[in-house]
C-alpha cells in the first residue's frame, strides 16, 4: 500500500511568509500594477499538471482531508505568474500569484521539511544538497505536485534565485593582524607575513551563501564568481532578465565541490549597470524558488512503494 504523500515531512507555515506581492518588486511591479494583469491572465492562462510519466508513476496520493487547487500560469509554461485557485465551500477562488521561471541549475538533494502556508496549498520546501548545504526554496508547482513529496524520497531540483539587490562584489583584501585569533594558525600553515607584519588574505573567487530568515524563509545574501551569462529567450513580465551562473559555496571533505545557482536578474535591478563577465566577483540578495524536475532518483523497481518505477535509478 503506498504511503500518503506529504505525510511526516510538514510543518506549519506563517501566512506572513507566503505574502506575494513583493516578490514582483525585482520586475518593477507594484500591487495595483499586478492586479490589473490578473483578468488577461486568468482568461489565457495554462493549467500545471503532471506531465511526463515519470512524475505520474512517481505521484503519491495525498491524505483526502487536503484542500483542492488548481495552478495555472501565464503568459508561457516556461516564466511569467503563476495563479493559485482553490476551492472553497464549493466555489472556485483566486488566492495568490507570484512570478516564476523554469529555467535554473540542476541539484540533487534530500526533502527534510515541507513548511506550509496557512492554505496547504503553498509551500517552503527545505532541502539538503550533497548532503552538506541546507537550502529552502519556494516550489512554484506545489499545488500541482504536491504527490512527488513522500517521505525519504529524494528528487533533482531546479533551482533559480531570483534577485532583488544585485551588484559587483567588494574584493579588497583582507588584513589580519598579529593579535588577530587567526593570525598565529595561518601563520603556522605557511601564510606569508608581510614586511607591514600583516598577513593578507584574497577574497578574489570566494563563494558564501548566507540564510537571511529575517527577510523570508528562502531569502539569501551570498556573493561568488560568475561562471556564466545568458539572456532569456523571453522578457518575464515585460522585464528582460539575464541568468548569471554564480558559485555560492564549495562542499564536500577538501571543499573541491562547487554549488552553483542560477541568479535571474532584471533589467530593473542591474538599473542601467552592465552585466558582470565571467570570472567577476558579483553579490545579491536572492529569493530561492524551484520545482522537481526529476522525481524520485533514490528509488528503484525493488521498492515496494514504487511497483511501476522499475526504469528509473
Amino acid at each position: 500500500m503506498q504511503e500518503f504523500a506529504l505525510r511526516g515531512l510538514t510543518a506549519d507555515g506563517r501566512a506572513e511568509d507566503f505574502d506575494s506581492f513583493w516578490w514582483f518588486e525585482p520586475f518593477g511591479l507594484d500591487q495595483q500594477e499586478v492586479s490589473d494583469l490578473l483578468p488577461e491572465a486568468l482568461n489565457k492562462a495554462q493549467q500545471v499538471v503532471l506531465s511526463t510519466a515519470i512524475e505520474r508513476r512517481a505521484s503519491h496520493l495525498l491524505d483526502p482531508a487536503e484542500p483542492e487547487g488548481i495552478l495555472f500560469v501565464w503568459p508561457t509554461r516556461n516564466s511569467g505568474l503563476t495563479l493559485l485557485v482553490e476551492r472553497r465551500e464549493g466555489q472556485w477562488a483566486m488566492t495568490s500569484c507570484w512570478p516564476f521561471l523554469t529555467s535554473g541549475s540542476e541539484h540533487d538533494a534530500e526533502i527534510e521539511q515541507i513548511v506550509l502556508a496557512p492554505d496547504r496549498l503553498q509551500a517552503m520546501i527545505e532541502a539538503r544538497i550533497g548532503g552538506e548545504l541546507g537550502l529552502t526554496y519556494h516550489d512554484y508547482e506545489f499545488a500541482a505536485h504536491r504527490g512527488l513529496y513522500v517521505r525519504g524520497v529524494d528528487h533533482r531540483l531546479v533551482l533559480a534565485g531570483i534577485a532583488h539587490t544585485f551588484g559587483m562584489a567588494d574584493t579588497t583584501p583582507v588584513k589580519l593582524s598579529p593579535d588577530a585569533p587567526s593570525f598565529s594558525a595561518l601563520s603556522r600553515d605557511g601564510e606569508a607575513v608581510g614586511e607591514d607584519g600583516m598577513i593578507t588574505i584574497s577574497t578574489t573567487g570566494m563563494a558564501a551563501i548566507f540564510h537571511r530568515p529575517d527577510i523570508a524563509p528562502n531569502a539569501y545574501e551570498l556573493r561568488g564568481p560568475v561562471l556564466q551569462v545568458r539572456k532569456t529567450l523571453n522578457e518575464i513580465l515585460d522585464q528582460p532578465v539575464w541568468l548569471v551562473r554564480v558559485t555560492v559555496a564549495r562542499i564536500g571533505d577538501e571543499n573541491d565541490v562547487d554549488v552553483n545557482l542560477d541568479l535571474a536578474v532584471t533589467a530593473a535591478m542591474l538599473g542601467g549597470r552592465p552585466l558582470p563577465e565571467k570570472g567577476d566577483d558579483v553579490e545579491a540578495v536572492i529569493r530561492l524558488q524551484g520545482s522537481i524536475w526529476h522525481p524520485a532518483i533514490n528509488v528503484s523497481g525493488s521498492d515496494a512503494a514504487y511497483p511501476s518505477a522499475g526504469h528509473m535509478s
